[in-house]
């Protein structure tokens, strides 16, 4: 319970709760359009195509947004960012309940999702070090890790049901909710902002930051290791989040309450692994909770993959909830301490511009392996390709642990 005592911290607080309300709108939005996309298409190649335009604008623009905000008021970013996103929810959550939604309406929609967030990303790890010490750190992420996760849980569980009893539309509906009152939380912070230098041209000042941010990331071997790493894990995450419904309905030949329990017992394990992150942080060195991640990523493959050959319904899904919380918990901890690492190895006015970069540069390769999957998923079955991923994901784990360079990441 001490971990709770940051907050106590008004701002902070109000911060955690946004990012809660704010996650739980995705949980259900990102069960909706996953299975909305597939379900007005059909196609497993499209739903891939979709994956790869989610990530389209981080990968091209978040390092000059990341520039960008760096001399702008972060909660006003976070602020506008989420108003804007609701706002473009809403519009797709009236067509899908009108049934004139078609998948080209999908994919402008998440496109434009994604290039708002690409704004408040940056903003919301800069806003950290402005509301607590960096002391408080290890507590101050867990803690709203796992609020956020907590809030993505419950999502999770109900989207399922939401889908099934009142339809897509409505799912999506709560996510437009949640972005304004997201909004709103956020507009209560108050909070002194120290935007740093600026000149009288802006293009100059965005030019400037954004080669200073990239300098300050490439000259950094720790920064660029984690980026690295980031990337790596990212691009062979790509089959399974591009095709998972593609995987329920060919494999499980289930409908969007098996994709509700898969998010709700990951989202489960995640809160547990958020929860245990302090204290996991003071028995494992920082390179075992990271490195963790890619033998966790072909365990998540093979298994799901096996469990796709039994026959009995129950047990089948109980087994994938298993599997889902175990992988959970080692994500949870792992993405904490990727994002603490990144946090105490950085000077606090080169925050956002350095989560911008990292942002974009580990996500560089998913739209490109995302339409690879795209075409390679018209020949070739979805359990070949996550049988291969997974034995990928155990020899890069082996190379990686391996590397004398990570111990890097110790330091």
């Amino acid at each position: 319970m001490s971990n709770l005592k940051v907050l106590k911290n008004r701002n902070y607080a109000l911060l955690v709760i946004a990012n809660g309300i704010n996650r739980l709108g995705d949980a259900v939005d990102a069960v909706a359009l996953t299975w909305l996309v597939y379900d007005v298409s059909n196609s497993a190649s499209l739903s891939a195509i979709n994956f790869a335009i989610n990530y389209l604008p981080t990968v091209c623009l978040q390092p000059l947004i990341g520039a960008f905000v760096t001399n702008q008021s972060k909660q006003k970013m976070m602020v506008l960012s989420d108003l804007a996103r609701g706002i473009v929810v809403g519009l797709l959550a009236g067509l899908t309940m009108m049934q004139m939604v078609q998948p080209w309406m999908i994919i402008i929609s998440t496109f434009l999702l994604s290039l708002f967030e690409t704004f408040r990303l940056p903003s919301a790890n800069a806003m950290i070090p402005l509301l607590i010490k960096k002391e408080q750190y290890h507590t101050g992420i867990s803690v709203s890790s796992s609020v956020s996760k907590m809030f993505e849980l419950i999502g999770s569980g109900i989207a399922g049901a939401i889908i099934a009893l009142c339809g897509t539309g409505t799912a999506v509906l709560i996510d437009c909710f949640s972005f304004f009152a997201s909004a709103f939380l956020l507009s209560l912070i108050r909070v002194s902002e120290d935007l740093g230098p600026t000149t009288a041209n802006v293009v100059s000042q965005i030019k400037l930051n954004l080669i200073d941010g990239f300098h300050y990331v490439t000259t950094s071997k720790v920064l660029m290791i984690l980026c690295g790493l980031t990337m790596i894990a990212n691009m062979m995450l790509v089959p399974f989040n591009a095709l998972q419904s593609a995987f329920i309905d060919q494999c499980f030949h289930g409908n969007a309450i098996y994709l509700s329990v898969i998010s709700t017992c990951l989202s489960i394990g995640s809160l547990i692994g958020a929860a245990l992150y302090a204290k996991a942080s003071q028995i494992l060195t920082s390179k075992t909770m990271i490195l963790m991640l890619f033998p966790l990523c072909a365990f998540y493959y093979l298994a799901q993959l096996s469990v796709s050959m039994l026959s009995i319904t129950g047990f089948v899904i109980i087994l994938l909830g298993l599997i889902n919380v175990i992988s959970g918990i080692c994500v949870g901890i792992g993405n904490c301490e990727l994002a603490v690492s990144a946090m105490n190895r950085c000077d606090q006015h080169y925050l956002s511009r350095v989560s911008a970069v990292l942002n974009a540069c580990g996500t560089t390769m998913i739209p490109l392996t995302s339409m690879i999957i795209s075409v390679v998923s018209t020949s070739v079955s979805v359990s070949m390709i996550f049988l291969v991923s997974g034995i990928l994901m155990i020899g890069i784990g082996i190379v990686a642990w391996k590397d004398e360079r990570m111990d890097v990441l110790n330091g």
